[in-house]
């Protein structure tokens, strides 16, 4: 059967009709040659072009991974900075409160010593008018005796409502302490001398 195909088609390329399609087929002239070589030249022009092209879109795919590459560790970067940033004004937040409660504590510490001062100044002039007082009731204490007892007794009750003690002066000077603790004397030294003579 093998044999009988091969003889088919063998007759078929002998045919009269093969032959005329075979010498109908025109030959190929020198223009034809040219336009063919120019042919297989332009297109290996164009396959040149396009290996150059498919490698730079290759190199461009590669600097465009690389881009990407260093933008994204730039904004890893940019994260980490913002994070630690972040822990740096917590941070920063806590030492401001401890800051503010040392400010507060020491504007409390100025306002006590303030408030101290001005007790131990109320204090001080209390004495020196008492002191006064009393050079004023011994100058008729001879002569009105009650009366020098009442205002005595008028200065221990002020003594008493203000509350005038030497430990007030302890912070301050060994003299006002001194000063504090004569004055106490003399007003009860008084009183005793004044209730004697009764």
């Amino acid at each position: 059967m093998r044999t009988s195909l091969i003889l088919v088609l063998n007759k078929i390329d002998n045919s009269p009709v093969m032959a005329h399609y075979m010498a109908r087929r025109p030959r190929a002239s020198v223009l034809d040659m040219v336009d063919t070589a120019a042919n297989v030249g332009f297109n290996a022009t164009q396959l040149r072009n396009q290996s150059k092209l498919g490698k730079e879109l290759s190199d461009l795919r590669r600097n465009q991974e690389r881009d990407t590459q260093y933008t994204l560790t730039a904004i890893r970067g940019l994260y980490d900075l913002h994070l630690a940033n972040g822990y740096k004004l917590v941070e920063i937040e806590g030492k401001l409160d401890e800051l503010a409660k040392i400010s507060w504590d020491i504007a409390s510490y100025f306002d006590r010593k303030e408030q101290q001062e001005k007790f131990i100044g109320i204090m001080r002039f209390y004495i020196h008018s008492t002191n006064r007082s009393l050079d004023e009731i011994d100058s008729y204490t001879d002569e009105y005796p009650e009366y020098a007892l009442l205002e005595v007794n008028r200065i221990i009750k002020s003594i008493e409502e203000k509350d005038v003690k030497v430990e007030h002066f302890s912070q301050v000077s060994m003299d006002e302490m001194r000063l504090a603790q004569e004055l106490l004397d003399r007003v009860y030294d008084t009183k005793d001398s004044l209730l004697k003579r009764m």
